[in-house]
């Protein structure tokens, strides 16, 4: 009986060292083919990791510099656009936000002055936008 018991512990113990092992090949494997795979695509995926950041410093530099051509300016900065461009092409009509009165402005008035004709207050010096109505 007890030669028995220890054939099937030797056997136990056989067996637990095969697994073991087993798993250390594996890991070998593993790691072995993880340093390949890295041997491989890092000297190929270098110069596109170069190229991706390469093109997206050009577009954000393009966009710091030419922001209204590459992205769909905000509403607010859009109306203001659309109210410069109004402006420009024919008398706009306006009202004062001062004193309330609604008259027109001509596109060849100064871009840095434009005063309201009854209450003579300075719009464009006093932070209020002239808006076209």
């Amino acid at each position: 009986a007890q030669e028995i018991e220890e054939y099937l512990e030797n056997q136990l113990r056989e067996e637990y060292k095969s697994e073991e092992e087993s798993k250390r090949l594996t890991n070998g494997c593993t790691a072995g083919s993880i340093g390949l795979l890295l041997m491989v695509l890092l000297p190929v995926g270098w110069p596109i990791f170069i190229l991706i950041f390469t093109c997206l410093g050009i577009y954000w530099i393009g966009r710091s510099l030419f922001g209204f051509y590459f992205y769909k300016l905000r509403p607010d900065v859009q109306a203001k656009l659309k109210a410069m461009r109004y402006r420009w092409r024919s008398a706009g009509k306006t009202r004062c936000p001062i004193c309330e009165n609604e008259f027109y402005f001509t596109p060849f008035e100064s871009e840095d002055t434009l005063t309201c004709p009854s209450c003579d207050s300075d719009l464009r010096h006093e932070g209020n936008y002239v808006w076209p109505l």
